[in-house]
């Protein structure tokens, strides 16, 4: 049997090692890869925070007109909603936007409102500190036009309660209610699944407490909340439609 060489044995080292090299390569090409492009399986989300790196700017941005008082977004580059969350806006012709997801990031995110008294000049924001206003309805006033007609409604996230550094649906969503111009800002559920307007002063909203589901109906004239029924069952995602 003829016995290798050195300079053979030699070069099959170097072979070896050329191949591992360019192994190692291929992996850590493959890594950065898929750091750079974001997983398309995933569905985009309606609001992210900015990074800490980030200068967050805020500004105010009128919203429209409901009897005497002037209406302000107060807005900031911190969070950053969909552009298809503002173009089922348009489509709808209200202040509602409906539960979509995908498409591109789009305008800065509603943090706060800002009621002005169109007499006094008197200004009022909603929420004592800002949160991150997920969706709102405003009172409509005359017969032919959308409910409610008795009070505003809004859904907020007012944490990251999921701790992934976004602030979305998938963290809890409050409901709360309020006079036409911000007053009596009230608390109807600290965490709702589902919403809907059912009639011209009544939604309807859903509680989970992780097995059971329970759907209540609140009226808008007399701020009243009652449970009307509880199912045990699994739930799928949350609906909050408010159009």
């Amino acid at each position: 049997m003829k016995k290798l060489s050195f300079e053979l044995i030699r070069k099959i080292d170097f072979v070896l090692v050329f191949i591992l090299a360019a192994a190692g390569i291929v992996v850590l090409s493959v890594a950065l890869i898929k750091e750079l492009i974001p997983d398309r399986s995933t569905p985009n989300q309606v609001a992210v925070v900015a990074d800490e790196d980030t200068e967050i700017k805020e500004y105010v941005e009128f919203n429209r007109k409901l009897r005497d008082v002037y209406v302000f977004d107060v807005r900031s580059s911190g969070i950053r909603a969909e552009e298809d969350f503002y173009a089922d806006m348009k489509l709808s012709g209200s202040a509602g936007l409906s539960n979509s997801f995908g498409g591109s990031y789009g305008r800065d995110g509603v943090t706060n409102l800002l009621f002005v008294n169109g007499k006094t000049k008197e200004e009022r924001k909603l929420f004592p500190s800002n949160v991150f206003i997920y969706k709102h309805q405003f009172e409509q006033d005359g017969e032919h036009l959308e409910f409610p007609h008795a009070c505003n409604v809004y859904a907020v996230v007012k944490a990251d309660t999921n701790k992934d550094k976004l602030l979305n649906s998938s963290d809890d969503v409050s409901l709360y209610v309020s006079d036409y111009d911000g007053n009596n800002l009230l608390e109807v559920s600290p965490s709702v699944i589902s919403f809907r307007f059912i009639g011209e002063d009544e939604f309807m909203f859903t509680e989970y407490d992780g097995s059971k589901l329970s759907y209540f109906v609140y009226d808008c004239k007399s701020r009243t909340k009652e449970l009307i029924k509880s199912a045990v069952q699994e739930i799928s995602e949350k609906e909050i439609a408010m159009w």
